[in-house]
């Protein structure tokens, strides 16, 4: 039976996660993890988003 659909409310957060098939690595290697991280950065800065996660913060202003 296929999942419901996610309900999407404006102004509220989502939380993301990203988790490989059997929980393996998602990421190839540090510098792909700082690729991802960094497209992440800008798609959020992009959209207007400021409120992130601690670690993206410094990155934001």
């Amino acid at each position: 039976m296929p999942r419901a659909a996610r309900v999407e409310l404006p102004f509220v957060p989502m939380h993301i996660t990203q988790r490989g098939i059997n929980r393996c690595p998602v990421f190839l290697d540090d510098e792909d993890f700082q690729h991802f991280r960094q497209t992440l950065v800008e798609e959020l800065r992009e959209a207007g988003i400021a409120r992130v996660l601690p670690r993206f913060r410094g990155q934001l202003s």
